[in-house]
C-alpha cells in the first residue's frame, strides 16, 4: 500500500475518534443521604449511594445504587454547567419529606432539574434546602 491509499482511511479513523466523545459522556460518583429522600419515583433510605449517568446529546438516564436500593431515574433535558470534579444533589423539603430537585454532574458539565412528585405541589416547598456533595469516582 502506498501513502495515498492509506491517507483516506487514516483521516476517516481520526474523524471517528474525534466525534465519538461528543456522542456520550459518563460520570460516576458517591453521595451519602443523612435521611430518606425521594428522587423521581424512587424512595432512597438514608445511606451511601453510587450515582452514574451517561449523557447523550438528547436525553439521560441516571442510575442510583446502594443501601439495598437500585433505581433508574429518567431525566429530562439538562443544562450545561462548568466542568468540575465535584457534583451535588439539591434536596428540598416538601410537606415534611425530602425530594431531590436538582443533580449537578460536574465531571460531565450538566445540571438536571426534577419536578416534585405528583400530589406534592410546588407551593408546598418551604425554605429547607439541603445540598449533598457528590464525590467523583472517575
Amino acid at each position: 500500500m502506498n501513502f495515498r491509499s492509506i491517507l483516506p482511511i487514516a483521516l476517516f479513523g481520526a474523524a471517528l475518534s474525534i466525534a465519538a466523545p461528543a456522542r456520550a459522556q459518563s460520570s460516576a460518583g458517591t453521595f451519602t443521604l443523612p435521611f430518606e429522600a425521594q428522587w423521581g419515583a424512587a424512595v432512597l433510605p438514608a445511606g451511601t449511594y453510587t450515582v452514574s449517568t451517561d449523557v447523550p446529546l438528547d436525553s439521560s438516564v441516571i442510575r442510583v445504587i446502594g443501601n439495598g436500593t437500585s433505581a433508574v431515574i429518567l431525566a429530562g433535558p439538562s443544562v450545561p454547567r462548568d466542568f468540575s470534579s465535584r457534583g451535588s444533589l439539591e434536596l428540598r423539603e416538601i410537606n415534611g419529606k425530602y425530594v431531590v430537585t436538582r443533580f449537578t454532574a460536574g465531571p460531565v458539565g450538566r445540571e438536571f432539574w426534577f419536578a416534585p412528585p405528583k400530589g406534592k405541589g410546588r407551593d408546598a416547598f418551604n425554605n429547607a434546602t439541603i445540598s449533598v456533595p457528590v464525590a467523583n469516582q472517575n
